[in-house]
């Protein structure tokens, strides 16, 4: 088929060559002009025709042309998503708020008991001694005071490693 100069005729893959005057006298254009892009890309015919757009967007919230155009829709569209995030963000600071007093709880508990336990292994320790089996009443009390230590050393380090 041979090519006329007809400015109307479709552009088919044989003739959308990199020298190609059509193609050239439309990349003049758009560098004249770069709206006439972003116009024609707006277009529905030619989105289908060219190319599938795509966006990606990461956040807790929707991105703001999104919302626009959930606006769109309902006016109130956007007041709603806000209020759900908040909703949900206060939710997750309850639940985050929890499980810290919950781990405050349990740490001051296993400290009374080990506080406790030391204290009843010292009793005994002292008694074991006071009864005349001395060697099992040491024993007792080099581990009940050797555990302390380790543990008060431990809690040094941590407290020296968090600052």
């Amino acid at each position: 088929m041979p090519q006329t100069k007809n400015k109307n005729l479709p552009i088919n893959k044989n003739n959308l060559q990199k020298d190609c005057p059509i193609v050239l006298q439309i990349e003049k254009e758009i560098e004249n002009n770069p709206n006439i892009l972003e116009e024609l890309l707006e277009r529905p015919s030619i989105q289908k025709m060219v190319f599938h757009k795509s966006e990606s967007y990461s956040g807790p919230l929707p991105h703001p042309d999104i919302l626009k155009k959930y606006n769109e829709l309902d006016p109130d569209f956007s007041k709603t998503i806000f209020a759900h995030f908040k909703e949900e963000q206060e939710h997750r600071h309850r639940i985050d708020n929890k499980a810290i007093d919950g781990a405050i709880l349990s740490d001051k508990r296993a400290q009374y008991m080990a506080f406790f336990i030391c204290i009843i292994v010292l009793g005994i320790s002292f008694y074991a001694v006071y009864s005349g089996k001395e060697v099992a009443g040491i024993i007792g009390l080099v581990m009940s005071l050797g555990g302390l230590i380790a543990a008060f050393l431990k809690g040094n380090n941590n407290s020296n490693n968090n600052n």
